[in-house]
């Protein structure tokens, strides 16, 4: 065995161990924050727009603003033990709706279900329920998991 492959294997068993290798979309593009604007994780808000398209994501970083469009997979690359996972700078919009330095100041759910860091928020696509923000008449509200049925299978539940 030689040293690449004794520091894959330390490597490996470290990541799995703690758990901490496998990435998230959210975390690939605060990643990419980061590196773009010079900014500390805890200061980038994260904007999924699921109203648009599962992969777009709106960040703010500290006083900057960006647009990404974040290809993601899951698969473990066996020579580095990473996921290949990628955002790719989108043009920024021409007026920013909403924006999303206000979305992450919008408090929490007091129902939520699934374990949302602080800085990420999630616009919700048409029909769909989970945790997510909607605009009802100029103002964003939470729309609360549904539980059971959630009909035709035009709803995505939990």
């Amino acid at each position: 065995m030689t040293k690449a492959d004794c520091r894959r294997l330390v490597m490996f068993a470290a990541c799995f161990g703690a758990g901490g290798c496998l990435v998230t979309p959210e975390s690939v593009a605060v990643h990419r924050a980061q590196k773009e604007f010079a900014c500390p994780s805890e200061k980038i808000a994260v904007v999924q727009r699921a109203d648009i398209s599962e992969s777009l994501y709106d960040i703010a970083a500290c006083g900057q603003r960006a647009r990404y469009s974040c290809i993601y997979t899951d698969l473990v690359q066996p020579d580095t033990y990473m996921s290949m996972s990628q955002c790719v700078r989108e043009p920024d919009p021409p007026k920013w709706d909403p924006d999303p330095t206000m979305i992450a100041s919008l408090p929490g759910p007091i129902f939520a279900t699934s374990d949302n860091h602080a800085n990420i928020r999630r616009i919700c696509g048409d029909y769909e329920y989970g945790d997510c923000l909607y605009r009802d008449h100029g103002s964003w509200r939470w729309r609360e998991a549904q539980n059971g049925s959630c009909g035709y299978g035009m709803m995505r539940c939990p």
